[in-house]
């Protein structure tokens, strides 16, 4: 259990300016605080106010939640019919939050852990949908193979680099390109393109064309500085070197932690 004086810091004390979000948008509130509070899971399932459902795999899916959901953190989905690829879906809190803003959306996951895409096919069944595409991989630089470090809890910050996952433990998981994706999964413009994968995004955008990133309308990248030449500030810039004469491309560091924090390409 949490102490309750490690709750009242300067970062958790900002998120009571979102509580009046936490009542309108989760059905039985008061569990899902309880938990979040105290760092004891009382809770298995959040009910949105509308039809979804999430059933929680663990205790960091709470803090997620708080982001995604409450803090909203990717903004406002498009409305209209879209496309949307989401990079590192981990155990698939951002999918939801699409099909929440928009039910219309077609959503393509990309995430390598079994335990994870096995998550988020349940949670597309649970909710009804069949429009919520999972591909059990991870995007990188090439289609292939590599190995992807896990912690402890096997589904919190898994990376491709050692460092980042901060564990020995590795799983040979399936890569595919970026424009493999494209091709194989017949995707011709992605309308919303998010990307958390815990410091690959440096492989995926390694090489990544003008013209590629023109059939992504709305990008959200949140980046890991990872050492001297993989930071945010420098894949920044060399998107800005890209497109940044057509298209605006903007740099949020968060405001808690120094070394992450997102990139957005409108």
């Amino acid at each position: 259990m949490r102490n309750i004086s490690q709750f009242f810091t300067k970062q958790t004390l900002s998120y009571l300016l979102y509580l009046p979000r936490v009542f309108t948008t989760i059905k039985h509130p008061v569990g899902f605080l309880k938990s979040y509070i105290t760092g004891g899971l009382s809770i298995d399932t959040i009910c949105l106010r509308r039809w979804q459902k999430y059933n929680i795999a663990n205790f960091d899916d709470l803090g997620v939640f708080y982001e995604i959901f409450i803090k909203r953190e990717y903004g406002k989905i498009p409305q209209w019919k879209i496309t949307v690829v989401d990079i590192g879906a981990n155990n698939g809190l951002f999918t939801l939050y699409c099909k929440w803003q928009n039910p219309q959306a077609t959503i393509h996951c990309y995430e390598p852990i079994p335990a994870c895409a096995e998550h988020i096919r349940q949670m597309a069944k649970d909710n009804g949908r069949d429009d919520i595409h999972v591909h059990e991989a991870a995007v990188a630089d090439q289609s292939g193979e590599q190995q992807l470090y896990l912690n402890e809890q096997i589904t919190v910050a898994a990376s491709l680099y050692q460092a980042v996952a901060g564990a020995e433990y590795a799983i040979n998981i399936k890569t595919t390109s970026f424009a493999d994706l494209l091709s194989e999964d017949n995707i011709e413009t992605i309308d919303f393109l998010k990307v958390d994968c815990e410091g690959g995004e440096y492989s995926i955008f390694s090489d990544i064309s003008a013209e590629t990133l023109d059939r992504c309308k709305y990008i959200a990248i949140e980046y890991h500085d990872i050492d001297e030449q993989k930071t945010g500030k420098k894949l920044f810039n060399y998107l800005h070197r890209l497109v940044g004469e057509k298209r605006r491309v903007l740099f949020h560091p968060h405001p808690a932690h120094p070394h992450n924090g997102f990139i957005t390409i409108k």
